[in-house]
């Protein structure tokens, strides 16, 4: 977290005064970077990737969950023996992940979906605080906001600049509905 394009500023504290970095991390996922036909190469990297955020977050720093925003890889590893974090990995992605709604979109370029989708209908897109499983945004959601409409001429940065602070409400409730009712 120390880039100078970090997600917040450097000096953000939390309310106990501790600089919120030391409590935040970031490990690349390197194996992403590697090309599709480094299968064998991939699958190695990302159980690496794993285990070094089991390592890290868990072992080293004790934390009691691993919150993710617009996860983009499946967590396997981290879901079963020995690890089975399952309960324990949450993640914030920036639309709705109910295959009820006919406004769902899951994977990895909601906001091109949504946009698409409004060339030919009416869309809202929001954001679902959800459980990570073996799937693509299909975990157990835990708090779930849709108030923002998608236009037919939004450009993905106008649309996820208008829908972001979505995603802060809904991390905000879904944290809460977390640690004092689940």
């Amino acid at each position: 977290p120390h880039a100078p394009d970090w997600i917040f500023p450097q000096d953000l504290r939390t309310q106990n005064g501790e600089l919120l970095t030391s409590n935040t991390l970031h490990i690349p996922s390197e194996f992403r970077r590697l090309p599709l036909r480094m299968q064998d190469e991939r699958a190695t990297q990302k159980t690496n990737f794993e285990q070094q955020i089991h390592q890290v977050a868990i072992e080293q720093m004790g934390a009691d969950v691993l919150l993710s925003d617009h996860l983009m890889v499946i967590l396997g590893d981290l879901l079963a023996e020995p690890y089975d974090l399952r309960g324990r990995l949450l993640n914030i992605h920036p639309a709705i992940t109910d295959r009820e709604d006919v406004d769902c979109f899951r994977g990895d370029t909601p906001t091109a979906y949504a946009i698409a989708a409004a060339q030919s209908r009416e869309v809202h897109t929001g954001s679902t605080f959800h459980f990570i499983d073996e799937g693509i945004d299909t975990g157990p959601a835990i708090a779930r906001l849709k108030p923002t409409p998608v236009l037919a001429t939004d450009q993905p940065q106008q649309l996820r600049h208008r829908n972001y602070l979505t995603k802060v409400l809904v991390a905000l409730e879904g944290l809460e509905h977390y640690f004092d009712r689940l």
